[in-house]
């Protein structure tokens, strides 16, 4: 499956292991970083992190590990139940001599889950058609498991439990439903397991997919929403190999779950565009919104963040996380996680095989500057011995017949070193994130977690998921008032607006102070948020104005200094033909503070 995939990503140049290949180091000297913690050694290329949401001092990290000294892919799962402070290996699946494709996911009262692909070898060649999916049960949050059940090879699998049934859904890429002669590409299959993983049904298909025609189609990043249905991510290339697109799929609550799919964007491939799996997943679960970003296809081109208050059924248009300093920044392999309130943090790797990875919050649509550095590395070519793969092209001759123009046999040895094939590296944990990333040298490769917290980093603001943990809703006590100064400019279509916020209530209202944008419309085009506190475009979006007040409180019968609202108004067509007075911006806020 890594062969497929990053050969459709990255073509001969991945497979060869040739790029930037940097020497590592652990930066650690932020004060936003609690002290990293190496949770294991050796060349870990496929990892997701899952937290306990009844307990998230419970943490399993589980995947694919690569033993070099016998040249295998094993599985792995790795248990926390101290919040990542310590871990420990509580299972490997040794199946086969190629055992990848793994995901895992908590249910409720302890239950996880691990879902474990063995291919069949033969002859040294993996051959997935033939492999066998396992999946195992842990009761107490990930320290023993059990075998449940077997069935087939479920390919590129991601998981996630149903909140109302307790069953867990599978999510996989099937390229057996591909009949070029009927134009039907690949399709995204689920299974779904019950509670105690002793039966499976399915697989389930939404016949839309596989009308696509698409040649490849990888889910990931699976969550469950509060309504009990399952959403995942997945990327997907046309048959042509012309246009990439990213994707969600929807499975209801049902026991037979109806599918259905939604494109959120496309992409134009060629040669310096071909990047399919720069997309990651997140859901507010208090506001029941999921949130997405995702890269253009280019490298060095910006990424892009959507968000869908529908369960993934409409999306507002993307829009780019820009910075004036750092428009080329490289961002690959991202993990994008949301905390209370939708504070939104993004993990990433600086480049394909860098070895450097940072974290930032999301805010003003923009990453905040600085990140936290979590690795970085010098432009030196490396080589660690714990990520070589032999590989080995066996003869055809009993097919094809030898060719003196044709090697019989082809060997090579590959470097692999800081290369991530998939990388799931983010959970909220109370009011910070806990973030796990795969990096090293010469001296080897170790997969590393540590405790953050992006939502004070560049700002002197507080962590917002610390603050709205105690807000209570003062709009009733509270008025806007006009802060003289309105202003658009038609060159960029933003619209700006100054107002004060007054306090008539009979007690101060403490700092942190924040509006919320509940209602966001203009009867003349499409508008969008571009200063919030939080980043977003929309419904949702906040603006902390703690600073315009004087002190610590604003007092009753008292009023704020002015702050200004910034949008973005995009004039269509019919509603610049309109004639006479027009609502530009209509915006329904509530205001929150402290009790």
């Amino acid at each position: 499956m890594k062969n497929l995939l990053r050969a459709i990503l990255n073509g001969l140049l991945a497979l060869l292991g040739i790029g930037g290949v940097l020497l590592v180091r652990v930066n650690a000297q932020q004060s936003d970083l609690s002290s990293p913690t190496i949770v294991n050694d050796g060349w870990h290329p496929w990892y997701e992190i899952r937290a306990d949401s009844e307990n998230p001092k419970n943490l399993i990290i589980c995947g694919t590990k690569w033993d070099a000294l016998l040249n295998v892919p094993f599985g792995f799962v790795y248990a926390s139940s101290d919040g990542g402070t310590t871990w420990q290996s509580v299972l490997e699946d040794r199946n086969s001599a190629w055992v990848t494709e793994q995901s895992c996911a908590f249910g409720s009262k302890g239950r996880a889950y691990f879902v474990s692909e063995a291919s069949k070898i033969v002859d040294g060649e993996a051959n997935h058609a033939l492999g066998t999916t396992r999946l195992y049960v842990s009761t107490d949050a990930g320290q023993h498991w059990t075998q449940t059940l077997k069935t087939g090879w479920a390919d590129f699998s991601t998981s996630a439990v149903s909140i109302t049934s307790g069953r867990l859904y599978t999510f996989f890429h099937t390229p057996d439903t591909m009949e070029p002669g009927r134009k039907w590409g690949t399709n995204v299959g689920l299974l779904v397991f019950s509670a105690d993983g002793k039966s499976v049904t399915g697989p389930f298909f939404d016949t839309a997919i596989q009308d696509f025609n698409y040649r490849g189609t990888y889910p990931s990043d699976a969550i469950a929403l509060r309504s009990g249905a399952v959403v995942a991510l997945y990327q997907a290339m046309d048959a042509s190999g012309g246009e990439g697109r990213l994707a969600i799929i929807h499975a209801d609550q049902s026991l037979a779950p109806s599918l259905e799919t939604t494109v959120i964007s496309r992409t134009i491939l060629g040669k310096d565009c071909d990047s399919l799996d720069r997309g990651s997943l997140a859901y507010d679960a208090e506001r029941d919104r999921l949130f997405v970003v995702y890269g253009d296809g280019c490298e060095n081109g910006p990424i892009m963040l959507a968000l869908s208050d529908d369960e993934g059924r409409t999306w507002t248009n993307g829009v780019a996380l820009t910075n004036v300093d750092k428009l080329q920044r490289k961002i690959v392999s991202p993990s994008l996680v949301a905390g209370q309130n939708g504070a939104l943090a993004l993990l990433w790797e600086e480049g394909w095989y860098s070895g450097k990875w940072l974290l930032s919050a999301i805010r003003d649509l923009k990453l905040v500057e600085p990140p936290i550095e979590l690795s970085d590395g010098v432009s030196k070519f490396e080589i660690s011995n714990d990520s070589l793969w032999f590989q080995v092209a066996q003869s055809n001759t009993h097919q094809t017949g030898y060719s003196r123009f044709r090697p019989p046999i082809t060997l090579n040895v590959v470097s692999n070193l800081n290369d991530v094939w998939r990388g799931s590296g983010l959970v909220a944990s109370y009011n910070k994130v806990f973030a796990i990333w795969s990096s090293g040298d010469t001296r080897g490769m170790h997969l590393y977690g540590g405790l953050l917290n992006p939502w004070g980093v560049g700002s002197k603001q507080q962590n917002p998921t610390a603050q709205n943990a105690t807000e209570t809703d003062v709009t009733e006590q509270t008025v806007v008032l006009y802060g003289e100064a309105q202003h658009f400019d038609n060159t960029t279509g933003t619209v700006e607006v100054c107002l004060t916020l007054g306090n008539r209530g009979d007690k101060p209202l403490k700092l942190p102070i924040r509006l919320e944008a509940r209602e966001i419309k203009s009867s003349v085009g499409v508008v969008s948020i571009l200063n919030a506190t939080n980043g977003l475009p929309g419904v949702g979006a906040s603006w902390d104005i703690s600073d315009s007040i004087t002190g610590h409180q604003l007092p009753p019968r008292t009023n704020s200094l002015p702050f200004c609202l910034s949008f973005h108004l995009d004039i269509s067509p019919k509603g610049a033909s309109l004639p006479g007075a027009a609502r530009l911006v209509t915006l329904g806020m509530t205001v929150s503070a402290p009790p």
